[in-house]
């Protein structure tokens, strides 16, 4: 599906009927490349039958959204998770234990379990994430910069004392509280 000598996967390629997508496949398997370096914001967002990505363990520059509501890509705790880069999350749980295989949480990922929590059943309750020491990186601006103001008062990260998880929420405004 993906030439061999291709370097960047754009911005929706794959997902909302990019070039590399055919009206009526169902993209159930990807193995990219190892001569891909870049994968762009939304290439296989919303790819309904996307069931395994195989991308090459060096490849490290995805960005956020890459895998956005690929939901038959998501783990059985409902994770959407591509070499250590938590992408989405397709539940309705005021309790969100981060798996300790992830050591970025992307860009998007924190606002869309907010919206998500917003309109489910549990909107009452605060939303909190578990987040393991296994990160090392988290996005709480979207790609454009954009920091998610009064909504980051409606959740809690619990993490390691002096981590960068606490660093992030102080630095946010966010509740923070060690496990």
């Amino acid at each position: 599906m993906i030439p061999e000598n291709v370097e960047t996967i754009g911005q929706t390629s794959i997902g909302y009927n990019g070039p590399y997508y055919h009206p009526g496949d169902s993209v159930t398997k990807v193995t990219i490349p190892d001569s891909v370096k870049h994968i762009d914001y939304n290439a296989f967002s919303y790819c309904d039958e996307l069931q395994e990505v195989i991308v090459p363990t060096d490849l490290t520059d995805i960005k956020e959204a890459a895998f956005e509501g690929c939901k038959k890509l998501a783990d059985e705790d409902g994770f959407i998770i591509v070499n250590g880069m938590l992408f989405d999350y397709i539940k309705d749980e005021s309790d969100i234990v981060i798996p300790s295989r992830v050591n970025h949480i992307m860009g998007g990922f924190i606002i869309r379990c907010i919206f998500n929590h917003e309109r489910g059943i549990n909107s009452k309750k605060k939303l909190r994430f578990h987040i393991p020491s296994s990160v090392a990186k988290v996005d709480v601006k979207d790609r454009f910069g954009s920091p998610y103001g009064p909504r980051l008062n409606k959740i809690t990260f619990i993490g390691t004392k002096d981590s960068i998880v606490e660093k992030v929420a102080l630095e946010n405004g966010i509740d923070f509280k060690t496990e």
